[in-house]
C-alpha cells in the first residue's frame, strides 16, 4: 500500500509517495504510473520521491527517487537519497504525516 502526496507538486515538481506498511511501493510501480497519469498536473517530467520508512526503517535507504516523464518511470534515474539530499520541507511534511497517522507506524517494520 502507498499514499501519494500531490501537495508538493505545485511548488517543486515533486511528488512524495509514502509506504503505508512493510510492503514497498516499488513493487507497485505499474499502479503508481496509472495513478500519476490520472493527475492532470502530471504531464511533464517530475521527480518522485519514495519515503520507505515503513518498509526500510529510518535507514540509509529510507528515501529514493525516480524521474517520471509523464508516461513512465525513467529507471536509469533511480537514486538513493541521503538525508542531506532531502529538502527540509519534505522531511517536515513526512514527519507531520506520520505524527497525524500513528497507526501507519504500527503496521510497519518500525513496530
Amino acid at each position: 500500500m502507498f499514499d501519494i502526496n500531490y501537495s508538493l507538486l505545485n511548488s517543486n515538481n515533486i511528488i512524495v509517495i509514502t509506504a503505508l506498511n512493510h510492503e514497498s511501493p516499488l513493487d507497485n510501480l505499474k499502479d503508481i504510473v496509472a495513478r500519476l497519469k490520472e493527475c492532470k498536473n502530471v504531464n511533464n517530467s517530475i521527480l518522485v520521491i519514495f519515503d520507505l520508512l515503513c518498509c526500510n526503517g529510518n535507514e540509509w535507504n529510507r528515501f529514493i527517487s525516480l524521474l517520471f516523464d509523464g508516461t513512465k518511470f525513467i529507471h536509469q534515474s533511480f537514486s538513493v537519497l541521503s538525508n542531506d539530499d532531502i529538502m527540509p520541507n519534505i522531511v517536515n511534511t513526512q514527519k507531520l504525516y506520520f505524527t497525524q497517522h500513528p497507526e501507519i507506524i504500527k503496521s510497519s517494520v518500525m513496530n
